[in-house]
């Protein structure tokens, strides 16, 4: 970027919305997946014809796409797919895009507004956030989900969320840090890993592929509407768990939480984390917290926008690792070790002596 003119840079930003609106029609109309079908380069008419639109609105919003590098302007009047607009035929880019401009747009443009009538206070009441103005709902993120009927949108994009990302035992030795010092006194009663609000089980599934051999139980926690959609396993247990309410299984040897704790202000993740201290045996439990961690210097702009997107969705944020250590030591942890990845890292920690 910086051989950008500044000129340019404010054409850019200031009609990036434009963008996002042609990327929107793009979807609605299929023309990524309609160029992407054709190994040969299609006309305006051609592809008109395919997506059931006036031509000549069809050639302004290809010269539109072609001109943002969303697909290939090969010749006049001639348009081709490119690696670009084939991501956008994927389950992933349709959904993330379609969350995006359906729902957390309209958060993001409210936070101007949000901030200027809160005195520019950081925001730390989840049903009071930018998303509320927006939508003009008392309703919380999760329930404006359903409100709006985009939730399986949602959940759509978020479980495609990691694809092409380094995976939770990428980031951390789990066999040096988690198989190693396991108390197999326990039995069959001992527990190895406790998946915290895990969803479907993902992370349990490639912690099994990843370590076949091992001792102790395997759990999925999460709320009662999603453990009822998960399928049972000879690998792993399923229980029925609110992570706001004290924690059930004591002495396991990990707890984790992949990208709990951003979703929430700090008040509500001090209560998660009062509940599992309790659970921690001292000196052999581990917390285990999968979840981006700020750098003091040069955050990436993923992580920069994520921060602002759980502002504008959730009055939450992204942490940096300060402010996890103060964050745990609230709740009588102490940071042992961050793991670092990109984009999310992987915080360890005990029960505080």
């Amino acid at each position: 970027m910086e051989l950008e003119e500044p000129g340019d840079k404010i054409d850019r930003l200031v009609f990036q919305p434009e963008e996002d609106a042609i990327l929107r029609v793009a979807l609605d109309l299929c023309i990524y997946g309609i160029l992407a079908q054709q190994d040969a380069a299609m006309t305006t008419g051609e592809v008109a014809k395919e997506a059931k639109a006036d031509p000549v609105l069809m050639a302004r919003i290809l010269r539109n796409l072609a001109a943002f590098g969303h697909i290939d302007e090969v010749g006049a009047d001639k348009f081709q797919a490119n690696k670009f607009s084939r991501a956008f035929t994927t389950t992933k880019g349709i959904s993330l895009a379609k969350f995006s401009f359906d729902f957390a747009a309209p958060a993001w443009r409210a936070i101007p507004a949000y901030l200027k009538s809160v005195q520019y206070m950081n925001p730390t009441d989840a049903m009071d956030a930018p998303v509320q103005q927006a939508f003009k709902s008392d309703k919380h993120f999760f329930g404006l989900l359903v409100e709006t009927g985009i939730l399986e949108t949602f959940q759509t994009a978020m479980s495609f969320y990691r694809e092409g990302r380094p995976e939770f035992l990428d980031i951390f030795p789990a066999e040096e840090r988690l198989i190693n010092g396991y108390d197999s006194s326990q039995g069959h009663d001992g527990v190895l890993l406790v998946d915290v609000g895990g969803g479907h089980g993902h992370d349990i599934q490639k912690f099994v592929e990843k370590i076949p051999a091992r001792e102790g139980r395997l759990v999925l926690q999460d709320q009662e509407d999603v453990i009822s959609q998960v399928s049972k396993s000879d690998v792993m247990e399923v229980m029925v768990h609110d992570f706001f309410t004290p924690q059930p299984l004591k002495g396991a040897r990990a707890y984790y939480f992949r990208m709990i704790f951003h979703d929430w202000p700090d008040e509500q993740c001090l209560l998660i984390l009062k509940h599992i201290t309790p659970a921690m045996k001292p000196g052999y439990s581990k917390l285990l917290i999968n979840d981006i961690v700020l750098p003091d210097v040069g955050a990436s702009r993923f992580a920069t926008q994520s921060d602002i997107n759980m502002l504008a969705l959730l009055a939450a944020m992204e942490r940096s690792e300060a402010q996890w250590r103060q964050l745990l030591e609230r709740a009588g942890l102490r940071v042992t070790k961050v793991w670092q990845g990109v984009p999310e890292s992987v915080i360890e920690a005990e029960v505080a002596e």
